[in-house]
């Protein structure tokens, strides 16, 4: 079965959001001390825990094709600018029984996960803004589209 390669975004009230990807839901939220209620991850955290996730399958896939013990845990840290808002920096701990001449091997495949490289080579980023009278028609399109 195909992945989604769309996410929708609704909003839940206050500063709290519900990403449906596919079957998948997952909720973001903003801290306390940003006016959130702080009932989930906000997306700044889940784009950080979105890379390291993607680092640690990246690791724990390599130490599966190398026969290695399986076991890792990754420790992301992150630095943040305000102008303009965004994460300046991001750092891995990962923690891997690595033989010292696989190190360097890993680390390369490590790196190489999809979000890394989508980072490391930005995709091209479109917005639209639809009235809520066009994404209902679109919706209703896309219904009829599905037979329903």
């Amino acid at each position: 079965m195909a992945r989604p390669t769309e996410v929708q975004v609704s909003h839940h009230g206050d500063d709290r959001f519900v990403i449906r990807l596919g079957p998948h839901e997952v909720a973001v939220d903003q801290p306390f001390e940003n006016g959130g209620t702080d009932t989930a991850p906000n997306p700044t955290e889940l784009f950080v825990g979105s890379y390291a996730a993607c680092v640690a399958f990246y690791a724990r896939r390599f130490l599966h094709r190398h026969g290695l013990d399986e076991s890792v845990t990754v420790d992301a840290s992150w630095e943040t600018e305000n102008r303009p808002h965004r994460v300046s920096a991001i750092g891995f701990e990962v923690a891997a029984a690595v033989p010292p001449d696989l190190q360097a091997r890993f680390i390369s495949v490590v790196r190489s996960c999809t979000v890394g490289n989508t980072l490391r080579d930005a995709p091209e980023v479109s917005l639209k803004v639809l009235s809520p009278s066009v994404r209902h028609s679109l919706n209703d399109v896309a219904r009829a589209d599905q037979g329903g």
